[in-house]
């Protein structure tokens, strides 16, 4: 990519020195807290699938609902589309607040769980 010319850095951030400190310590403390979330996480997007089978919409409809869920998320924070690199980037140069950082986290869960839980197997939306 360095040859061609596009080469980017992907989050552009001040360089920091690795050394043990408290810095660390939290996010190694950070890492084990998510992991411990992820079944909780996975749980969550499971009870959104159930929902919507239980409506009993045919697939474009289902679809359409979830597009409608996701629509209305983005309408209140355009910031939660996307693969949540604008956010990350902004979260690590920006000073935000922890939080503005939860309701973001909010937010994705939610458009996640609006579009993963919408469609079937075969099919595939995410909040782009």
């Amino acid at each position: 990519m360095q040859l061609t010319g596009y080469y980017r850095v992907t989050y552009d951030v001040k360089p920091i020195s690795l050394s043990i400190d408290a810095s660390l310590l939290l996010l190694c403390a950070l890492a084990i807290v998510a992991g411990l979330l992820a079944p909780l996480f996975l749980r969550f997007l499971d009870a959104i699938r159930q929902l919507f089978r239980k409506t009993g919409l045919p697939l474009p409809l289902s679809l359409a609902l979830g597009g409608a869920l996701l629509g209305g998320i983005l309408i209140l924070q355009p910031a939660a589309s996307g693969n949540g690199y604008g956010p990350i980037e902004d979260m690590l140069t920006l000073s935000w607040t922890m939080p503005a950082v939860l309701l973001m986290l909010a937010y994705k869960v939610l458009a996640t769980g609006a579009t993963v839980g919408s469609v079937r197997p075969a099919a595939s939306l995410r909040p782009c």
